[in-house]
């Protein structure tokens, strides 16, 4: 078992801009149905996005993720590649991208963290929620923009708020937040002298 801080992360949301990418696909193949106004992915404010691009099912939303124009067109957060590459350069860490998807969607998914954050070791892609299992310790991190994922008594918490108050976090208290990147990382190392200091 390593010694080291633990930092699970989350990829859509935290590390990926999926709400652009998902109105992209929306504006790129829904554009002829009756009723299509072009959706604005910086105004998505719900889970299902169904705010900017109503005309989605959940179904369409399985596709969306496991299509090759998202996965094409999706970018990286500001700020992300280098935090996340500073943590892993950092030897009191080991990063942890965990996410949750399909097999299309995590095999793509793979391959795009593999391409875009080569120096991530570890990548858990699974098809339940882990953040509520025991192997998240009091000697770990999660970081997500969903705040039911942060309801492990165990871990530290940091709800990613760089979009504001949406419908699935307005519960987690502001001492939990991180608005981008660098407040990310910042509160990674704070985290990390604490504990160290404890030890």
């Amino acid at each position: 078992m390593s010694n080291k801080i633990r930092v699970y992360i989350d990829a859509d949301g935290v590390i990926l801009n999926s709400d652009i990418a998902m109105a992209d696909y929306y504006n790129e193949y829904f554009h002829d149905k009756e009723g299509f106004i072009p959706a604005d992915g910086t105004k998505i404010k719900k889970w299902n996005a169904k705010d900017e691009c109503p005309l989605m099912t959940g179904k369409d939303i399985g596709k969306l993720f496991n299509s090759d124009f998202f996965w094409h067109n999706v970018t990286i957060k500001e700020g992300c590649i280098e935090s996340i590459e500073k943590l892993c350069n950092d030897d009191r860490f080991e990063v942890i991208i965990l996410s949750v998807g399909q097999n299309i969607n995590k095999s793509k998914k793979a391959k795009f963290i593999e391409k875009h954050l080569p120096f991530v070791k570890e990548v858990m892609l699974i098809s339940g929620n882990i953040f509520d299992k025991n192997e998240i310790t009091d000697k770990s991190i999660v970081i997500d923009d969903y705040e039911d994922n942060l309801m492990n008594p165990n871990a530290y918490k940091i709800l990613f708020y760089d979009r504001g108050k949406r419908d699935f976090n307005q519960k987690c208290d502001e001492d939990y937040r991180a608005t981008n990147w660098d407040e990310a990382y910042d509160r990674c190392i704070k985290v990390a002298d604490i504990m160290l200091d404890e030890n």
